[in-house]
């Protein structure tokens, strides 16, 4: 029957982990990959997008770039593109409609972006900035020119093997969010590979209240763990070692009595289900371990096995099946708010 429960709870913590995995993403350009070149002197291109696997995969570039100087030849033209502008935008629609819009050359930007300031920097971002957008894919092809006019000697140069060029390396595409790439001769080669991962330690004590069986009691203590990151910073798996103290005792006649300290030692692992660029982490996994108590009873040397979620609100919740030394099993539960 405890069996029966546990599986029932654990359901229902799964349950709750789909309904609320990826209810906050991070919008954040740093959550990007990003692979950089520069196809021609005094240029740099960046190829923007959510997976730097899927962007090694992606065909449409160079048919993407043909078009928008197809467009933008024709928009000189009929003398409807701003000459001098240092920002032109380009939008290809799933529909096959497309836009250029540019700033004319004086126009003045209502406030400094700062970030923008930085990553141009950072980057050593050429002034004229041609930025591509295919709508359908979610990856942006931006070009960097120091003279507007070098955009004609683009047609002739292919942004896809550029990017092929990554070939299977997945290692890299898996570990890396900017990848820089340098021509050699007839063939492009990694310059300079990035990423935000590092794993790290950490220690979280709690506090909060339990139940073994029928019997509630207040439970303190601390888990020390080490978490893995990805390439963004953002932990997708944790595993560590946890010890918890509690003190049972028995309530009869509006009293206390028989009071027993007991002391958990638990093993956990636990992945993210919030998703690989969720802004905050939440948890589910497996925990296992044992007890010791001060009182010969039952509960000394007894075994416990359960799920865990963390990070679903302020609390921290368990559940165990604990079996205990004459092969009885009772059901655990737990309430743990860190801090």
């Amino acid at each position: 029957m405890n069996c029966k429960l546990l599986l029932a709870i654990g359901l229902s913590f799964a349950l709750k982990v789909s309904a609320t995995a990826g209810d906050e993403p991070q919008k954040s350009s740093s959550l990007n990959d990003t692979i950089i070149f520069s196809p021609i002197p005094d240029s740099k291109v960046l190829i923007i997008g959510p997976d730097m696997r899927e962007m090694q995969r992606y065909t449409k570039l160079d048919s993407i770039k043909v078009l928008f100087l197809g467009d933008l030849k024709t928009a000189k033209e009929q003398h409807t593109y701003p000459e001098g502008s240092r920002l032109t935008h380009y939008f290809v629609h799933p529909n096959g409609k497309r836009r250029i819009k540019a700033e004319s050359a004086d126009y003045q930007e209502p406030e400094v972006d700062l970030e923008a300031e930085k990553r141009s920097m950072s980057l050593e971002l050429p002034p004229f900035a041609f930025l591509l957008h295919d709508l359908e894919s979610e990856i942006d092809c931006e070009i960097y020119l120091k003279d507007p006019a070098q955009i004609s000697l683009l047609e002739s140069v292919s942004f896809t093997d550029a990017v092929k060029s990554l070939g299977e390396n997945k290692k890299s595409m898996r570990k890396f969010s900017r990848i820089d790439l340098e021509k050699e001769g007839s063939s492009w080669k990694q310059k300079f590979e990035s990423g935000n991962d590092l794993d790290y330690l950490e220690v979280t004590p709690s506090f909060g209240f339990g139940m073994i069986g029928g019997a509630w009691s207040p439970i303190i203590g601390a888990n020390m763990s080490l978490r893995f990151t990805n390439k963004y910073g953002i932990p997708f798996l944790r595993t560590g070692l946890a010890m918890y103290g509690r003190m049972l005792a028995d309530y009869s006649h509006k009293e206390f009595s028989n009071f027993n300290k007991v002391v958990e030692y638990e093993m956990n692992v636990m992945l993210n289900v919030a998703g690989r660029k969720a802004s905050k982490p939440s948890w589910f996994g497996l925990q296992g371990g044992f007890y010791s108590a001060e009182k010969n009873t039952s509960l000394r040397g007894a075994f416990k096995a359960g799920f865990i979620c963390e990070g679903f609100g302020s609390f921290n919740y368990g559940v165990d099946i604990i079996k205990l030394k004459n092969n009885q099993t009772l059901l655990g539960l737990s309430l743990r708010f860190p801090f």
